[in-house]
């Protein structure tokens, strides 16, 4: 797998009785691999969507908030080209919920087993989100219920498109225990793909679960397994990808960076 030939990592993970626990398990070949191992792709390639976002990254504030977290990450992005004064604020997580209130948001977070928000829901907030700061953009939800060799090729020509430009984003709904090997984590979270490496057939996680994890590749395969693993409390697929694209797309970068 091409994936293979990124740099093999093995972080310290959460020991339990004396026993090491790698995180990104299993240690002899790990789910996935931090971004400081694997710098290379981001060294030499444009990485738009990286750059752009980067700036903006954090990790969700609450325990059930990556869905928010990485919409208010998005947005800024999207919002990159404004002309800022001293008193405009950035998007914060709080102040997207604050500014969602009316449409139930914030509710569909809160209390130890919140109802949360699922694809099609996300692409609906997300989507009344953007005249509340002044973005133009198209929102597209892609549910993805399969992991065979058609849905790997159909996700991997979305994220082939998608790294061209810094004006559009995908918005990652996986289950993370897919990509770290911990039972703990088979949730749903929400986290905005930083980039894609063809070559290497990898995919760069700005995971919002930052109380434990730092942005991570994985392999395409463990990428669509991830979106196609997570189900709901009936059983049906519920993971997949939120399309975020602005109406008037830069031009691909022209020359690679330094």
């Amino acid at each position: 797998m091409k994936f293979a030939a990124l740099a093999v990592l093995a972080l310290a993970g959460n020991a339990a009785a004396g026993e090491f626990s790698p995180k990104y398990a299993p240690e002899e070949k790990p789910l996935a691999v931090a971004l400081k191992r694997a710098p290379a792709h981001i060294r030499s390639a444009p990485a738009p969507d990286f750059w752009a976002l980067m700036p903006y990254y954090e990790g969700m504030r609450g325990p059930h908030s990556a869905s928010a977290a990485s919409a208010a990450m998005v947005l800024n992005a999207l919002r990159q080209g404004f002309r800022y004064s001293s008193a405009d604020e950035l998007i914060t997580e709080e102040a997207l919920l604050r500014a969602t209130a009316e449409r139930g948001w914030a509710d569909r977070l809160a209390g130890e087993k919140p109802a949360g928000v699922d694809l099609a829901a996300f692409g609906a907030l997300f989507e009344s989100s953007l005249s509340t700061y002044g973005v133009s953009a198209s929102v597209r939800t892609i549910p993805v219920a399969g992991s065979d060799a058609a849905a790997v090729a159909s996700v991997r020509r979305i994220l082939a498109d998608n790294e061209r430009f810094d004006g559009d984003f995908l918005i990652a709904l996986y289950k993370q225990s897919v990509f770290t090997g911990d039972p703990e984590g088979a949730v749903g979270v929400y986290a905005p793909v930083g980039a894609f490496d063809a070559a290497r057939d990898a995919v760069l996680i700005f995971e919002t679960d930052r109380k434990w994890y730092e942005p991570y590749w994985v392999s395409l395969d463990t990428f669509v397994q991830a979106l196609a693993s997570l189900r709901d409390a009936e059983g049906r697929p519920a993971g997949g990808l939120t399309e975020i694209r602005a109406k008037e797309i830069p031009p691909a970068p022209s020359k690679r960076r330094p």
